[in-house]
C-alpha cells in the first residue's frame, strides 16, 4: 500500500540531490510504476531512495530483485547510505546512528547453478529491505512490495513476473524498472501496454494499472544529467545500439540470425572471459578470426563438457601485427593441460584472405590439430546453422558481456537478388561481428572428428616440422 502525501524535506534534499525526472519518480507512490530509461541516469537511485523513505515513515517491507548478486548488493547499499543520510538531515531515527548493517543469508534455492544469497537491512521500526538475485523461486512465499530492476535484462522474465504479481497481489506495491532489450521478454510486453514502447513519451501518465515514466538521454540532459549525447552516441559505436540504449527505442532482433533471448539464455557464471589454459582437464576447442586494421582477431577457447560447449576464454586482438597475432595462436595450441597433454584439441582458424598464411602456418606447424576454413557463402551459412542450433538446444554457455552480446545477435540472414543466403554484419568501430565467427569457428572445431594422436605434435620453439620453412612475420 502506498504511503499517504509523499515529500522530500529540503535538508533530504540537500543531502541527496535529485534531478527533476527524479524527483518526479521518488513522488510517484502509485501502487504499480513502470519507467522505460535511458542508460545510467540514476533510477535505480531514486527507486532505492524511494524504497529507503517509505521504509522510514511506516512499518513496511520491500524486496529488490536484480540481475545478479554484484547488482542485488550495489542496490542493498544505496538504501543503506540513503538512510544514512536521512539520519543525518533529518533524524529520523531517534537513538540511532547513521550506520546500517546489511544481514547476508543464504536461501534453499539457486540461480544458475549458484546459491541465492538474500541480503537485508532492519530498520529500527522493524521495517525490513531485502535483496535477491533473479530467481523466480527466491520470491515465492514472499509478500510485500517488489522492485524489479533492470527487469528487460532478467532471464525467465515471465515466470519472475508470476512469482513478483502474486507477492504484491494483497496492497503492495510494484515497481518495474528498466532500459529496453529489444521486442522480447516480460518487460517489453509490459512496456506495450503502459504505452513505452512506441519510442516516445507517453501522451499520459496514466495507462491502465501502470503510472508510465518515460525519460530518454536528450529528457535526462536537458534536465541536469551531467554528460553529452554527443558522448553517448559515440561510446555506443553503432546507431542501434545508441537508440536502444539511451533514448528508448525498441529495437527488433527479427533479421538477427540468434536472438537476444537465446543469446541471453546462454549466459552462464560457468563460462568465463580468462582462463590458465594449463590448469585445465576437459578437451578445449577454439575458433580464431583474423583482422589485422580494420576489425578485430579473435581467438575463442571452449571446453566441450559432455555435449555443452562452454567458452573458457576469448582472447581479442585489435590492430596486432600479424607476428603478434602468430605468437598469441602458438601460445594458445602449445599450452598443456594438467595432464601433459596438449589442452587446445583442435583449432578452426579463418584462411580467407589475409588470414591465409596464418591459418597455412598453424597447418603446418600443428598438423592434424588445425583446420583452415575459407569464410564463403557455404562455409559460413553451415558454421551459423550449427552454432545456431547449440544455441537452440541449450548447449552452449557463455560468460555475460555486452560485446559478445552485440556481437553474437549483429550476424543477420540475407538473400541475395540470386536467391543465395548470405550470412553478414554490420562493420562499425567495435568490429565486423568477430566475436561470433571466432565461436562459430570454435563450435566448428568442436564437430571434427578428434585427432588420431596429439601428445607429439607440438614442437616448442621456432624451428617447424622437418622439411618445413621456419614461418616469417
Amino acid at each position: 500500500m502506498a504511503s499517504a502525501q509523499p515529500k522530500i524535506s529540503p535538508a533530504l534534499q540537500a543531502a541527496v540531490p535529485l534531478r527533476p525526472y527524479q524527483r518526479a519518480w521518488f513522488l510517484d507512490r502509485s501502487r504499480r510504476k513502470i519507467a522505460c530509461k535511458s542508460r545510467r541516469i540514476g533510477f535505480t537511485f531514486g527507486s532505492t531512495l524511494e524504497i529507503a523513505d517509505d521504509c522510514a515513515d511506516r512499518r513496511t517491507k520491500w524486496l529488490i530483485v536484480s540481475r545478479t548478486q554484484d547488482t542485488v548488493k550495489e542496490a542493498i547499499i544505496e538504501c543503506a547510505n540513503h538512510l544514512a543520510a536521512m539520519q543525518l538531515a533529518e533524524r529520523r531515527f531517534k537513538g540511532h546512528g547513521e550506520r546500517f548493517d546489511i544481514e547476508e543469508e543464504l536461501l534453499d534455492c539457486f540461480f544458475n547453478g549458484v546459491q541465492v544469497r538474500k541480503l537485508q537491512i532492519t530498520l529500527p521500526n522493524r521495517s525490513t529491505i531485502a535483496g535477491v538475485t533473479a530467481a523466480p523461486d527466491a520470491l515465492r512465499g514472499f509478500g510485500g512490495n517488489v522492485l524489479l530492476d533492470e527487469f528487460g535484462f532478467h532471464k525467465n522474465s515471465h515466470a519472475l513476473w508470476k512469482a513478483a504479481a502474486a507477492a504484491t497481489i494483497l496492497g503492495h506495491r510494484l515497481i518495474v524498472v528498466s532500459t529496453p532489450n529489444y521486442q522480447q521478454g516480460k518487460y517489453y510486453a509490459l512496456c506495450r501496454k503502459a504505452g513505452l514502447a512506441d519510442g516516445v513519451a507517453p501522451q499520459k501518465r496514466q495507462n491502465g494499472i501502470w503510472s508510465a515514466h518515460w525519460v530518454d538521454v536528450y529528457t535526462a540532459v536537458a534536465q541536469g544529467f551531467p554528460v553529452t549525447v554527443e558522448d553517448c552516441r559515440d561510446i555506443a559505436d553503432d546507431e542501434d545500439t545508441f537508440l536502444q540504449e539511451y533514448c528508448c527505442q525498441f529495437l527488433s532482433d527479427g533479421e538477427n540470425f540468434i536472438g537476444f533471448e537465446l543469446i541471453t539464455a546462454a549466459e552462464s557464471w560457468e563460462a568465463s572471459l580468462e582462463c590458465d589454459l594449463t590448469a585445465t582437464n576437459g578437451p578445449l576447442y577454439a575458433g580464431v578470426d583474423i583482422a589485422r586494421r580494420r576489425d578485430l582477431t579473435v581467438i575463442w577457447v571452449a571446453e566441450l563438457v559432455g555435449d555443452v560447449l562452454v567458452t573458457r576464454a576469448v582472447i581479442t586482438m585489435a590492430r596486432k601485427t600479424f607476428a603478434e597475432q602468430w605468437e598469441r595462436i602458438c601460445s594458445v595450441m602449445e599450452a598443456r593441460n594438467l595432464a601433459g597433454q596438449p589442452a587446445v584439441l583442435h583449432m578452426s582458424i579463418d584462411a580467407t584472405g589475409i588470414g591465409a598464411p596464418l591459418a597455412e602456418a598453424a597447418a603446418q606447424r600443428f598438423p592434424g590439430r588445425v583446420d583452415e576454413v575459407v569464410f564463403n557463402l557455404q562455409t559460413k551459412e553451415a558454421m551459423a546453422i550449427s552454432l545456431k542450433r547449440r544455441y537452440e538446444e541449450r548447449k552452449v554457455r557463455n560468460p555475460e558481456s555486452p560485446q559478445i552480446r552485440r556481437s553474437i545477435n549483429a550476424v543477420k540472414k540475407f538473400v541475395t537478388p540470386a536467391g543465395n543466403i548470405r550470412f553478414d554484419a554490420q562493420r562499425t568501430d567495435a568490429g565486423h561481428a568477430d566475436e561470433s565467427w571466432a565461436q562459430a569457428l570454435c563450435n566448428n572445431a568442436a564437430t571434427q572428428p578428434p585427432p588420431a594422436r596429439v601428445q607429439d605434435l607440438i614442437v616448442i620453439g621456432t624451428p617447424l616440422t622437418a622439411g618445413l620453412k621456419e614461418v616469417q612475420f
